[in-house]
C-alpha cells in the first residue's frame, strides 16, 4: 500500500470531532508558547509516522509485537495498531497534550523514565521489535547526552524483553552541544553492525539484537 493511501486510511479512524476540541482547548492563552501543541496537526505527523512504518516494513506482512520507546502522542503505535501489529507504549508522564492525543486514539501507556544506566522493569516478554522515534531520553542533563556506554546498556537491558531475532530501530533529534559523542554513538553502532544513516546521526537500524550484543 502506497503511504499516501495509507495515511488516508488511518486517518479516516481518528475520531476528528475530538481533535477539533482538543484544538479549541489548546487555543486558550495559558496554552501560548507550549512547543508540543505542534504535534496537533494531524496531518503532518500521521503522513510522518505512515512513512516510518512503511520503511519498517509494517505496513503489510505478519503482525509483531512492538515497544515503543517514548511514545508522544501516540501516533507511531496508532499507525502499527491500525495495521495489525500489537504495540506497547512507555513514557514519562506529565505531558498534557500527549496524554489527551493518546487517550483520543484510545492507546494505553506506561508511565516510565528511561533513565541511564537503570534497568527498566517491563511486563512484556518475546517482543519482536523496539522503536524510538525523535529520541529525547537520551538528553542527560541540558548539555550532554547518552554516549556508547548507555547505548548498550540500555539495548542490553531491553534484550531481555525480546526475542532473539528482533529488531530495534531509533531516530534521533539532533546533537548540536555534542559532536564529539555523536560521532563516538556513530563508529560504536557501525562496529556492532547497526545500519546508521547520516549525515551525523540521524536514525540506526539493528536488525537482530543477538547479533548486535554479540560484537565487541
Amino acid at each position: 500500500m502506497r503511504a499516501s493511501a495509507a495515511t488516508s486510511r488511518v486517518k479516516a479512524t481518528i475520531d476528528l470531532a475530538g481533535l477539533d476540541e482538543l484544538r479549541r482547548k489548546y487555543s486558550d492563552p495559558k496554552y501560548s508558547g507550549y512547543a508540543r501543541l505542534k504535534f496537533l496537526d494531524i496531518d503532518q505527523y500521521l503522513a510522518r509516522n505512515v512513512a516510518h512504518a512503511e520503511r519498517l516494513g509494517l505496513l503489510g506482512g505478519p503482525p509483531r509485537r512492538i515497544l515503543d520507546l517514548g511514545s508522544g502522542c501516540g501516533y507511531f503505535p496508532y499507525v502499527c495498531r491500525h495495521f495489525g501489529h500489537e504495540v506497547y507504549c512507555i513514557d514519562r508522564p506529565g505531558m498534557e497534550v500527549f496524554d489527551d492525543m493518546m487517550a483520543l486514539m484510545g492507546l494505553d501507556r506506561i508511565d516510565m523514565s528511561i533513565r541511564p544506566m537503570v534497568p527498566l522493569d517491563l511486563p512484556w516478554r518475546d517482543l519482536d521489535f523496539v522503536t524510538g522515534l525523535m529520541v529525547k531520553f537520551d538528553a542527560i542533563g541540558e548539555n550532554t547526552r547518552y554516549g556508547p556506554d548507555e547505548w548498550h546498556f540500555l539495548i542490553s537491558d531491553l534484550s531481555r524483553y525480546l526475542t532473539p531475532v528482533a529488531g530495534l530501530y531509533f531516530e534521533f533529534n539532533k546533537l548540536p552541544l555534542c559532536p564529539e559523542i555523536e560521532a563516538a554513538n556513530i563508529a560504536a553502532f557501525k562496529r556492532r553492525g547497526a545500519l546508521v544513516r547520516g549525515p551525523g546521526l540521524v536514525d540506526v537500524t539493528i536488525s537482530n539484537v543477538s547479533e548486535f550484543l554479540s560484537h565487541r
